[in-house]
């Protein structure tokens, strides 16, 4: 599911539906009486590929249940890792984070920032925990903290998070790719409206 930037969307969303066809899918509760843990985990992450899809797409209504369904089944992980444990799987991990991101996404579409903001700010902490705090996953949490922060009229804070998404984004080689140049974008807007125009020129 992550060659996503190579087939549309409309095809993820088929090729999905296909493949959950095919391993019966069923609700959360008749999943785990009826499936192994191997194809559970499977069928969360075609529920994750689909409401991406789906969300790529801006069918939000149609994105809610899949990412809710797989979210189901990735609570237990994100618990462990709340409470402090360890998960020796990192895909795993990923992926019940990517289904708290990709809630966060439903949100904001919906213009329910608040919402929003309170899974971004537990997914930040449950990847500083697992120490996946400079990964595309902190980034993309980062960043929409970023635009809350605007949205909300917290700039000071809204600074310092980009400041931070550039660093993550330093670390991992990318200040040569095109979402360095969205983030120096935004950080010069902001330093802009703080009355900082010599630090958004630097930008």
């Amino acid at each position: 599911f992550r060659s996503r930037f190579c087939v549309t969307a409309k095809t993820r969303v088929k090729l999905c539906e296909i493949a959950l066809d095919g391993l019966h899918q069923c609700d959360p509760e008749q999943l785990e009486n009826s499936l192994d843990s191997f194809d559970t985990m499977r069928v969360a992450r075609l529920e994750l590929a689909l409401g991406e899809a789906y969300l790529d797409l801006l069918f939000l209504r149609r994105a809610e249940l899949p990412i809710s369904r797989a979210l189901a089944v990735y609570d237990p992980v994100l618990a462990t890792l709340e409470a402090g444990g360890s998960i020796g799987d990192i895909i795993l991990v990923a992926d019940s984070v990517l289904a708290l991101l990709l809630k966060a996404n439903v949100h904001l579409i919906g213009q329910d920032i608040d919402e929003a903001y309170v899974i971004l700010v537990r997914a930040l902490k449950i990847l500083t925990g697992a120490k996946l705090g400079k990964t595309t996953l902190a980034v993309n949490t980062l960043a929409n903290l970023v635009s809350i922060n605007v949205c909300r009229g917290q700039l000071q804070r809204a600074q310092e998070l980009s400041a931070r998404v550039l660093e993550v984004l330093s670390s991992m080689k990318y200040d040569a790719m095109p979402i360095y140049a969205d983030v120096l974008g935004i950080t010069a807007i902001v330093d802009l409206q703080l009355g900082e125009p010599v630090r958004a020129e630097m930008s």
